[in-house]
């Protein structure tokens, strides 16, 4: 009986190492394929954009042909990114625990949200000046709308992307805004894999929108992370922010800004 306990006691711990092996070196290759990803993206935009930069901010794009840039500026001069139904994401948790924050950052990431388009039906008016997302924090634990104003924010992040799902017609476009309308309201889930049906978490969200029009944004097919949104096969990166401390600028890489 002894032997058979301690069999099994190893076949059990045996398991449990090789999986927690197997996320390590899973969520290594991701980490240092994102960043390789972002590097290849920002060699690309080599034009510099002169009308839209000033001493505290640099644009550099590159052509992509549409009519869709991943930055706008609007009257006084305040960055707008992500055209509508682009999908805005930080690498690093807005969270500041010991040993959770890294945690998050090497096998999750940080936040996700999806741009919105021009929408006015039963009482909600919308423009490409507003986010649906999902976060669970002091103010919020469920699906909301709100402004793109705090993505500029540095205390929020000093570096964010701008991915595009490939290929959307202006009705799939209209599809995922009005799957994303029917799930404001809803409530965070804590629990990132049960109860999926009417919970939802940032990168979750966005996978089941995308999903109405047939694109897969959840790179390895298990919980939704920010890195299965930058990875996924049928998603692009289409703009990058980052903020230097020292020289305080902050430097845009986007598609089509001229």
């Amino acid at each position: 009986m002894k032997k058979r306990f301690k069999f099994l006691h190893k076949i059990i711990l045996t398991m449990i190492l090789s999986t927690a092996i197997y996320f390590i070196i899973f969520a290594l290759v991701e980490n240092a394929s994102t960043s390789c990803m972002i590097k290849s993206f920002k060699n690309e935009c080599t034009e510099y954009v002169e009308e839209m930069s000033n001493d505290k901010q640099k644009f550099y794009t590159v052509s992509r042909g549409t009519n869709r840039p991943s930055f706008t500026k609007n009257s006084v001069g305040a960055v707008n990114p992500g055209a509508p139904l682009d999908v805005i994401v930080k690498l690093e948790s807005t969270y500041d625990i010991p040993f959770v924050t890294q945690f998050i950052n090497f096998f999750i990431g940080g936040h996700a949200a999806l741009c919105c388009d021009t929408y006015n039906k039963d009482g909600l008016v919308l423009n490409n000046n507003y986010l649906i997302e999902a976060t669970y924090n002091s103010a919020h634990d469920d699906v909301f709308v709100c402004s793109k104003a705090y993505w500029e924010y540095i205390s929020f992040t000093e570096r964010y992307l701008v991915l595009r799902v490939k290929n959307l017609t202006d009705d799939d476009r209209a599809k995922v805004l009005e799957k994303a309308v029917s799930m404001i309201g809803d409530k965070y889930n804590l629990s990132f894999i049960f109860n999926t049906h009417k919970y939802h978490y940032c990168s979750d969200l966005i996978t089941k929108c995308f999903r109405v029009v047939k694109r897969n944004t959840n790179y390895d097919g298990f919980a939704t992370t920010i890195f299965d949104l930058v990875m996924s096969g049928d998603v692009e990166i289409v703009g990058y922010k980052e903020y230097d401390r020292e020289t305080k600028i902050s430097s845009y890489y986007g598609v089509d800004l001229i």
